[in-house]
């Protein structure tokens, strides 16, 4: 069953591929979020998920219409200018020179309250560093050394990392102050909580209003200075200097993979987050294919993952609402083919892992599953060939989708044509991506290319670090990766391993699920 929603939904006009004019009435995410708010404040724009899907029971489901999302988000404003002593507003100086406050760092569980907070400190003008649960704690104090964040917001469960990233840290300057997060729920009237999925499809009727949760408001340096909070009663996201500039890389910072060391801080722009709304990438076939992309998705990806930001961007530009698991789960294939018999989703955006364990459920209940999908979107790694040819002789639509921390987005996302072959991702028309051949890996070797292109809103191009190799259907336009450049540690003199290809070479085997190379502080592969 494929769900489709409401054609009343109001597309917002912008075109990420260009600076927006000084003027323009959607410049940054912030102003998207306000304008499906004004504009779209029934609609849907998400399913939050709030137990264990694992069980013949069916999940809990809050629904989160987009003024519901905006209203979440100015109560979270208001909690972080009460609460968090270290955030600074942007201040115009001399010249109309505006001048933005320390990075504030994001340690959260991937639910809705990630996204909440997130998008509070982008329209705030605050920078905002996404951290990765995932990392170790040295690697957590790493990236708040270099970005000089001060302040660091925490879910609880998340504690420990948080506290021995602090304990380590090592520089001259004091770190960063610890906070813990308010969940998701604090923001939001509990009788709404009522409020469940209809599998019917109708998004229409009550929808969540955002209420102030005095206990979280204690006694704050902010309480008795109306004028900083002057420009919240307006009831907007966007604050008045939370835009600088299109070349402002001081919005939000994300993370390298860390596969040659410690992780190190990307610093991004407004556009680079608008350049995965993606209108301007669809190739239509016909006049009504936003339309036909209108439809729910589900994603395991983790909200703090570049692939990850692709569900919300396509719920916050075309109106693909999507729906995500409970706080602190771990999706898994049951969990994912179960939610997937609960709620009619179209689109699935998953992690290579999970879709190899939905594809070896037993008595292909997995695959019979994902055949009435529109697509599958696997990123965050490389599907193995045998698992990705099984779901293609079962008629499954899958495609590869590409993201980069330095680049965003830059693989096509929807349902995939006749000539699309799985191992490749489609590269988007409208992010101007230049593909050059370099010499092969070795004498009478297939081809190898580079690709490079500018990041929405940087001054200069970047060569991504990978190898490509194209599909000699439709060369220079589908890819896929073959190593990387930079994948070569040094074990000791004389001694140099590339991960790249172990990984390559072990996830490979049958008997592998996943192979992952790491080094330790002895330059040791474990």
């Amino acid at each position: 069953m494929q769900l489709r929603f409401s054609s009343s939904y109001i597309l917002p006009g912008f075109d990420a591929r260009y600076p927006p004019a000084r003027d323009s009435q959607i410049k940054t995410a912030a102003e998207l979020i306000d304008f499906n708010a004004d504009n779209n404040p029934n609609y849907l724009f998400c399913l939050q998920a709030e137990k264990s899907l694992n069980g013949g029971e069916d999940p809990s489901v809050l629904r989160i219409t987009h003024k519901s999302f905006r209203g979440m988000i100015l109560s979270c404003q208001l909690w972080l200018l009460k609460h968090i002593k270290e955030l600074q507003l942007p201040r115009e100086g001399d010249g109309g020179i505006i001048t933005k406050g320390a990075p504030i760092a994001l340690l959260l569980d991937s639910d809705v309250g990630l996204l909440v907070h997130f998008f509070a400190l982008l329209g705030l003008g605050v920078p905002a560093l996404l951290l990765s649960t995932r990392l170790s704690p040295l690697a957590i104090q790493s990236l708040l050394a270099q970005t000089r964040s001060c302040a660091l917001l925490a879910s609880p469960r998340h504690s420990a990392a948080a506290n021995q990233a602090l304990m380590i840290y090592q520089t001259k300057d004091a770190p960063p102050t610890l906070y813990f997060q308010p969940p998701y729920q604090a923001f939001i009237k509990t009788s709404s909580r009522k409020n469940h999925w209809n599998p019917s499809g109708d998004i229409g009727g009550d929808y969540l209003d955002f209420a102030e949760n005095e206990r979280y408001y204690s006694q704050s340096p902010w309480d008795n200075d109306p004028q900083v909070l002057r420009d919240y009663s307006a009831e907007k996201v966007a604050t008045k200097d939370h835009y600088v500039t299109d070349t402002d890389r001081n919005v939000f910072i994300l993370q390298s993979s860390g596969t040659t060391g410690l992780p190190k801080p990307i610093f991004q722009t407004h556009r680079y987050l608008m350049s995965y709304a993606p209108q301007s990438s669809f190739e239509p076939e016909s006049s009504n294919y936003i339309f036909n992309e209108q439809t729910m998705a589900f994603s395991t990806l983790p909200l703090f993952d570049c692939f990850g930001l692709m569900a919300p961007m396509m719920s916050l530009s075309i109106g693909k609402p999507f729906a995500i698991p409970p706080t602190g789960f771990i999706p898994t294939a049951a969990s994912t083919v179960h939610f997937m018999s609960t709620i009619a989703f179209s689109t699935l955006f998953i992690e290579p892992s999970i879709l190899q364990g939905i594809a070896e459920l037993p008595e292909s209940q997995g695959v019979r599953a994902l055949q009435w999908l529109q697509y599958i979107a696997c990123g965050s790694g490389a599907l193995s060939t045998s698992i990705g040819e099984k779901l293609a002789e079962a008629g499954t639509r899958v495609i590869t989708g590409f993201v980069g921390t330095e680049v965003g987005s830059l693989g096509v996302l929807q349902p995939p044509g006749a000539d699309n072959d799985w191992k490749y991702f489609r590269l988007r028309q409208d992010r101007g991506c230049r593909v050059r051949e370099v010499s092969p890996i070795r004498p009478g070797a297939s081809p190898r290319y580079k690709i490079s292109v500018r990041p929405p809103g940087w001054t200069e191009d970047f060569e991504i670090s990978d190898y490509f190799v194209t599909n000699s259907m439709t060369p220079g336009r589908d890819s896929r990766t073959t190593e990387r450049a930079d994948d070569v540690l040094a074990l000791k003199p004389g001694e140099k391993v590339q991960l790249y290809t172990l990984e390559t070479v072990s996830s490979g085997r049958e008997d592998v699920r996943a192979a992952l190379a790491l080094a330790t502080a002895s330059l040791k592969l474990e």
